[in-house]
């Protein structure tokens, strides 16, 4: 099933002390989004016409209140 969403995010460089060759990847990124609908591990997510697969997911909820999600992305 296809379901598009849009969320406010921003793109980012992964933080090159979290590469390590396997799971997390030189060419991997960084997405922070806007909390609501949850992406998915496997989830294909596109920024700007270039398509992104999400490759983990966390959530930021400082006092246990969600506030944004923090994806590995790769294209």
């Amino acid at each position: 099933t296809v379901a598009n969403y849009t969320a406010l995010a921003v793109l980012l460089d992964i933080d090159r002390s979290r590469v390590n060759g396997g799971s997390v990847m030189s060419t991997d990124n960084t997405l922070l989004m806007e909390v609501g609908s949850k992406p998915l591990i496997g989830d294909v997510i596109t920024v700007s016409t270039v398509d992104y697969q999400v490759i983990s997911v966390a959530e930021i909820n400082p006092a246990g209140v969600p506030v944004v999600y923090d994806l590995q992305v790769r294209s």
